[in-house]
């Protein structure tokens, strides 16, 4: 799902929207990327700014930015106010999808520790909402970029018929260099022997459906 995050901070003068800081927009990027979370901005016109207040922000009143999130077109929606007392930093977390409401306080020495904490609970918490039925728990799909020659798909193909606990291999869909592979397997931990054994290079996870997107490192 795609959220819409809301940003405000408090240096200890009050609370204010988090417009530009280098840092923490990294540390952002680095922990969406890590958790696989997709993040959008607000671009904070004169229409976001009415809607939703640092206030807002601060104390985590999410249904103050439904409007926004229509306006997005986002699934869910997230509000982070990042406050430093006294060199410390602790991040105030609320984030809603569909009617389900959750907050929750992190703290850290930094932005980035209490960006990567709070965005690691929330990957957890939507990854146990989105978990895949005990139906197709031994079906594993892998969408893998960068297959540029046949030879290259030769090559994949092998390594994944290869890997111990996989029954099945097959081609369930095709783009311009990318191919969807759907694997049997009957053992766990299978993302951690492909990430660490072969060709393939990790980019993301579609929390939604479980699905692992690779790129062929050849």
């Amino acid at each position: 799902p795609e959220l819409l995050l809301w940003l405000a901070i408090d240096p200890g003068t009050g609370a204010d929207y988090l417009i530009e800081d280098r840092a923490i927009d990294a540390a952002l990027t680095r922990a969406s990327f890590d958790y696989g979370l997709q993040l959008t901005r607000p671009i904070l016109d004169a229409r976001d700014r009415v809607e939703v207040t640092p206030a807002d922000i601060r104390g985590g009143f999410t249904a103050v930015a439904l409007a926004a999130l229509t306006r997005y077109g986002a699934d869910g929606l997230v509000m982070l106010e990042l406050r430093q007392v006294d060199g410390f930093w602790t991040g105030r977390w609320a984030w809603r999808i569909d009617e389900a409401e959750h907050s929750f306080q992190r703290s850290g020495s930094n932005p980035a520790e209490v960006i990567d904490l709070g965005l690691g609970r929330i990957a957890e918490s939507l990854a146990v909402r989105f978990a895949v039925r005990p139906d197709t728990a031994r079906s594993l799909r892998l969408s893998i970029s960068g297959l540029e020659r046949p030879v290259h798909y030769v090559e994949v193909r092998r390594f994944l018929e290869g890997l111990t606990g996989v029954e099945a291999v097959r081609v369930i869909g095709a783009g311009s260099d990318r191919l969807r592979f759907e694997l049997r397997t009957v053992s766990g931990q299978l993302r951690q022997r492909i990430e660490l054994t072969g060709p393939l290079e990790f980019e993301r996870i579609d929390l939604s459906s479980g699905e692992l997107f690779y790129r062929f490192d050849w």
